[in-house]
């Protein structure tokens, strides 16, 4: 997937609601701009944290690489050139900033529900906000309501 290279792609992705998956690819001197031997989408419920979307992707990883070993150790696969592609890069930097809520920013339900559980992959520093010098950290729990329940 072309999208949110570098680092933190489980963040980014549910942040901009981009296309999500995992890839193998030839390694080469950009950052995750390799032609692609094989890749798969996962998908992003709603109440997927980051840290639930990590080991979804982690999961994924390793059984499209069990799936594509065979092809790959007998070099009988076709590479799939990305540089053509246009995609996001994304830095440590661009993490810290977000995780800082501006409280009077104004955004949809969406983006800010986005927002904290993008920023949910515990142990790490959760989302948070400063009122006169105290820092609040938040935390979220979306849940899926069965419809026979």
């Amino acid at each position: 997937m072309p999208w949110n290279r570098g680092s933190n792609p489980n963040v980014w992705s549910i942040i901009k609601n981009d296309p999500v998956g995992v890839s193998i690819h030839i390694i080469d001197e950009g950052v995750d701009t390799g032609p692609i031997i094989a890749q798969k989408t996962v998908e992003v419920p709603m109440h997927f944290t980051a840290k639930d979307l990590y080991s979804a992707l982690q999961e994924s990883v390793v059984q499209l690489f069990k799936d594509t070993w065979p092809k790959v150790k007998s070099e009988n696969y076709t590479l799939i050139d990305q540089h053509h592609v246009t995609g996001t890069v994304n830095f440590r930097k661009d993490l810290a900033q977000l995780k800082s809520l501006d409280l009077n920013e104004s955004m949809t339900i969406k983006e800010t529900l986005n927002i904290l559980r993008a920023c949910m992959f515990p142990p790490y520093q959760t989302a948070y906000f400063e009122i006169e010098g105290t820092r609040y950290n938040v935390e979220i729990n979306i849940t899926k309501i069965d419809e026979g329940n």
